[in-house]
């Protein structure tokens, strides 16, 4: 549970700092933060399910993977 949550955030991060933040400025729409309104979030909802589906399979599967090392 606390694996597959902290992927949730994991992605919802990346969320905020991808299509919010860093690909909008890299494309010349603005500075930072000027995206961060309810229109421009509204518009990037399938990308949030996305990077949140990513970010709970990451946590999940980090989960799964961290059990196999071995302990010395």
């Amino acid at each position: 549970g606390k694996a597959v949550g902290s992927g949730l955030g994991y992605g919802a991060l990346w969320w905020v700092l991808g299509p919010l933040t860093l690909m909008p400025m890299m494309m010349g729409m603005g500075s930072i933060g000027s995206m961060w309104n309810m229109t421009a979030a509204s518009a990037q909802m399938p990308s949030l399910v996305g990077h949140l589906i990513f970010g709970a399979i990451l946590g999940f599967t980090f989960f799964k993977l961290g059990g196999r090392t071995a302990r010395v």
